[in-house]
């Protein structure tokens, strides 16, 4: 009699052992498990996203944003066309160190030189008190520490000044920051050509990248936006030191 219990026991545990581990209960079971987990300790990713706002990032994060845009284009007449409105996809792409990644995409339909319709400003990992760029893809998806984003890209936004490391009519690659209040801009050019790249953010707390520039020496491939969608009228770029031939674009 007590063999017969002992096997009724043992029997009873196994088929418990097996309906536990089953596909099906034992991924419910899992599931439930971490479910439980995340939602007694961990805060949910828009709130953790906030720890690292930058106020002088867009406040929504991701999402799309409209600017008036100025591209120096040409139709086959020579006349150079205008667009009404461009795009700017702001792309949350992960949470790395202590920040977020996102990529920055200007869309319009019909422009950017062959149609491409679309031209990436690159990668920016936001923190609470900076905003770096990045151009390469591979190097920004690679960086997991905020020395890693410090070494692969360059600061476009902070909340203190950065003066240009080179005098005013020395060659090589010039950059600054000027930060008053409320803005930061960031200025930088190449003064070792005449046709030198170069290239401007505009932030503005409460609203994003207010404005955007880029080009080449003589106006080529100039690319400009404008924030449409903020609560101030547009402000005009402010003249960075550069050299003379560079002064006429700013102006």
């Amino acid at each position: 009699m007590k063999r017969m219990i002992l096997k009724g026991i043992c029997c009873s545990a196994v088929l418990l052992v097996l309906f536990c581990t089953s596909p099906i209960y034992g991924e419910e079971m899992t599931a439930n498990r971490i479910t439980d987990r995340i939602g007694r300790n961990a805060p949910s990713e828009e709130k953790a996203d906030s720890m690292y706002n930058n106020p002088f990032f867009f406040p929504d994060g991701d999402g799309s944003y409209f600017y008036q845009p100025e591209f120096l284009e040409f139709d086959e007449n020579g006349e150079r066309i205008s667009y009404d409105e461009a795009e700017l996809k702001v792309i949350r792409v992960k949470r790395a160190a202590q920040g977020i990644l996102y990529h920055l995409v200007i869309c319009c339909e019909g422009a950017f030189y062959h149609g491409d319709n679309s031209f990436e400003i690159g990668y920016f990992y936001v923190n609470k008190d900076k905003i770096i760029r990045l151009t390469e893809e591979e190097a920004a998806l690679k960086c997991a520490s905020e020395e890693d984003f410090l070494q692969e890209g360059t600061i476009v936004c902070q909340e203190s000044d950065k003066p240009d490391a080179l005098e005013p009519e020395e060659k090589g690659w010039h950059e600054y920051i000027v930060t008053e209040q409320d803005r930061c801009e960031y200025h930088g050019w190449n003064s070792l050509v005449e046709t030198g790249f170069y290239e401007t953010f505009i932030w503005e707390q409460g609203e994003g990248l207010v404005s955007y520039r880029q080009g080449y020496g003589a106006g080529r491939d100039h690319i400009e936006i404008h924030l449409l969608t903020r609560s101030a009228g547009i402000q005009p770029f402010a003249q960075p030191t550069a050299p003379a031939s560079l002064l006429l674009l700013f102006s």
